[in-house]
């Protein structure tokens, strides 16, 4: 009996300590609980033989801590860190890589850190301590490749690529030759691969950018065409600057028969210089000849332009329209041709005649040259330069495509100020400088000694009113 009572003395002691104990017992378990579903939220604790995030590589125990899709802003290969535009935080990171970092291209191959390209949108594993355990191109992603024919309405922030309208951020990520740019600093010459997610557009990429080809001795084709590669027709002028896609083209001037052609290479950002000096028209071929008037003190005009024929003249091999004047006599008026090195002319003024009825005799004149007769052809005209004049300015002046020219305003370039302006390759002036407006799609290059030459697309809308252009101070050389 005695050991009884002390049996239930001894559990009378501990009964009162149960519920604390249960209670302990459903904490841990809680806790367990809460700890598994955080590390499977984090990815931690991934078995043996496991894949740790999706499209890395398996090993005895992949871990990480965070997962992200971002964008390529820059690779620093000396202090091995990747700089990201976060798509989900909208916000910039910093993370680091080293020799053991698995990163895959999006067919799930093995490439280096080196051959991930700025723009390019990745699904990034790394730590709390920020070093990465994986990163690959993400199968997420579209990409639309060869773009050619982008549209761009800042405003709206959208862009439109085969008819279908797409939106951007202010974070919009442009790169050329893995640098980042501006939105400003892209031609239409421009070559572009888009990438993004969804309706959304995360990067642009500069595959095939612009270059500048200037010409030098080239006046022989000035008012005439110039076609590089499969370009449109281009007007030739004085002191032009034409932007081009880069790459390898054939271009050809060509001004009343006049053709050459070069081959060239055209570099991205950089400007090169083609002498067109070795086609050349043909020195036309002159004669020298020498005039006799009678009786002396007449005036000779020869092609409308008065003439001192008291020695040999130059004249060109072909027609020229010739007229004598003299004061009491009747004036001479006719055409002498030129074919020969050496040629002479005989022109013979004739007094007017009265006749009865008061009428003035025919002109009776001769002109008389060593086997040469001139004729008293009035077809002559008096310039031979006005219908070369006036194609220049109709070539000046004609219209491209579906632009149109607005002559009761004008488009001012006001900054910067000293540089050169070429409007579609034809050079304007130096800024300040002002001219015609032309409404329609344009590209504007700006040049000066010492500095990059630079364009921009410019689109004027046909609203009735001035247009005030401003653009970046040019970067030096």
């Amino acid at each position: 009996m005695k050991h009884n009572r002390q049996d239930n003395n001894s559990y009378d002691r501990y009964r009162k300590y149960i519920p604390f104990v249960i209670l302990v017992a459903m904490m841990a378990l809680i806790i367990s609980v809460i700890t598994g579903e955080a590390d499977s939220n984090k990815g931690n604790k991934k078995s043996a033989g496991t894949v740790g995030a999706a499209g890395l590589a398996e090993k005895e125990q992949v871990t990480y801590d965070r997962k992200i899709v971002a964008v390529v802003k820059a690779i620093d290969m000396k202090k091995k860190s990747i700089t990201l535009y976060n798509i989900d935080g909208n916000n910039e990171i910093i993370l680091y890589y080293d020799g053991a970092t698995d990163v895959r291209d999006n067919y799930n191959q093995v490439i280096t850190m080196p051959q991930l390209d700025v723009g390019e949108i990745v699904d990034v594993y790394y730590m709390l301590d920020n070093n990465i355990v994986g990163i690959r191109i993400s199968q997420d992603a579209w990409e639309y490749k060869k773009v050619s024919n982008l549209v761009i309405n800042n405003e709206k922030k959208m862009m439109s690529i085969s008819s279908r309208n797409y939106q951007f951020t202010g974070d919009l990520i442009i790169a050329s030759e893995n640098q980042l740019i501006n939105l400003i600093d892209m031609s239409e010459k421009d070559e572009l691969t888009l990438k993004g997610i969804g309706s959304k557009v995360y990067s642009v990429i500069v595959t095939k950018g612009h270059g500048y080809i200037r010409f030098s001795n080239y006046s022989d084709f000035v008012g005439g065409n110039l076609e590089i590669g499969n370009e449109n027709m281009i007007a030739i002028s004085e002191d032009m600057l034409v932007v081009v896609r880069e790459g390898d083209y054939k271009l050809t001037m060509e001004n009343k028969g006049l053709v050459g052609s070069k081959l060239v290479r055209v570099l991205r950002n950089q400007e090169i210089l083609v002498d067109m000096g070795e086609f050349r028209k043909e020195a036309p071929q002159v004669g020298k000849v020498e005039f006799t008037v009678i009786p002396d003190g007449a005036d000779l005009t020869v092609d409308g332009k008065e003439i001192d024929y008291s020695k040999p003249i130059e004249l060109k091999y072909g027609d020229h329209a010739v007229t004598v004047t003299l004061s009491g006599y009747e004036e001479y008026t006719g055409t002498i041709t030129v074919d020969e090195s050496s040629m002479q002319f005989f022109i013979t003024l004739v007094e007017p005649v009265k006749t009865e009825d008061d009428s003035t005799s025919t002109d009776t004149s001769n002109a008389n040259t060593n086997s040469n007769d001139s004729s008293n052809d009035t077809s002559g005209d008096s310039s031979t330069t006005s219908d070369d004049e006036s194609l220049e300015e109709e070539v000046k002046n004609a219209d491209t495509s579906n632009n149109s020219v607005d002559s009761e305003h004008k488009i001012y370039v006001q900054t910067p100020i000293g540089v050169a302006v070429y409007w579609d390759g034809e050079l304007m002036g130096t800024a300040p400088v002002n001219f015609t407006k032309q409404v329609g799609s344009y590209t504007i290059s700006l040049a000066a000694d010492g500095y990059e030459t630079v364009s921009y697309p410019v689109i004027i809308a046909d609203d009735g009113e001035d247009v005030y252009l401003n653009f970046p101070v040019l970067t030096a050389k």
